[in-house]
């Protein structure tokens, strides 16, 4: 077993089969997500005047550019995409999407490439618990944590 995959086994099999883990739990985790992200993309981006508009955060001490792009906009709903530009060189690579719920203050991972390619595929194939609602609180999860790491990092769209 490789050791991402022995991290992720570690940090998620305190949670598997637990009670808690539930639907209310994943909405808890969306309604945490919501707070987390509007540290780093404040609430007056979401426009209709931004839609289709790209957002360049670049903290001073790394080179790596994260992009912010409003894909998506309603008065109740918003479709966002973070992408990469590790070398500077105007080839964003995409990282996740999100969907935000204004009306109910929920942010949830749509997708995420790198994520999934690196632990969940991996994951998945060593272990026999596949269900959705678990595999919904993990990229979650981890979505919690890609959010801190931009927030301690100071990438902020502000």
């Amino acid at each position: 077993m490789s050791t991402k995959c022995i991290i992720v086994f570690m940090i998620l099999s305190k949670y598997v089969g637990k009670k808690e883990y539930s639907f209310l739990s994943l909405m808890n985790s969306y309604e945490g997500n919501y707070k987390k992200l509007l540290k780093i993309v404040p609430a007056s981006l979401f426009i209709e005047k931004n839609k289709g508009k790209s957002f360049i955060a670049k903290p001073d001490k790394s080179s790596t550019k994260l992009i912010l792009n409003i894909d998506f906009m309603s008065e109740h709903t918003s479709i966002l995409s973070f992408s990469y530009d590790y070398d500077m060189n105007d080839t964003p690579i995409i990282y996740s999407k999100l969907k935000i719920y204004f009306d109910s203050q929920q942010v949830e991972l749509l997708n995420n490439k790198e994520f999934y390619n690196l632990y969940i595929k991996e994951f998945f194939s060593r272990c026999k618990y596949r269900s959705l609602e678990m595999s919904k609180i993990r990229a979650n999860f981890y979505l919690s944590l890609w959010l801190d790491f931009c927030f301690k990092n100071n990438y902020s769209f502000k």
